[in-house]
């Protein structure tokens, strides 16, 4: 079996940097990037942190991109996360 892990995507809310880059960006590319290489790939995991300091549209953010992933994609947050914010978004 085949799956993609992706860990640590630290989003912020979209107009946001962090440490100079924006997350939003580079998750962006790397689900164009799985949907183009690792197409064939059963699910992908995508492990915390997934927000950095957990405030909502960071996680609206995640759910807009993760939506053109063409595979089923499981979250797992992490200590950076807010698990009410995060529950908010993704009941």
């Amino acid at each position: 079996m085949k799956f993609i892990h992706v860990t640590g995507t630290h989003l912020v809310p979209p107009a946001d940097m962090l440490c100079a880059m924006h997350p939003s960006d580079r998750l962006s590319h790397v689900i164009e990037m799985v949907n183009r290489i690792d197409g064939d790939a059963e699910f992908m995991v995508l492990t915390g942190d997934l927000s950095y300091h957990g405030p909502e549209p960071a996680y609206l953010s995640m759910r807009n991109i993760l939506a053109d992933l063409e595979m089923p994609c499981y979250l797992l947050i992490g200590n950076h996360d807010d698990r009410e914010s995060f529950k908010k978004i993704f009941p």
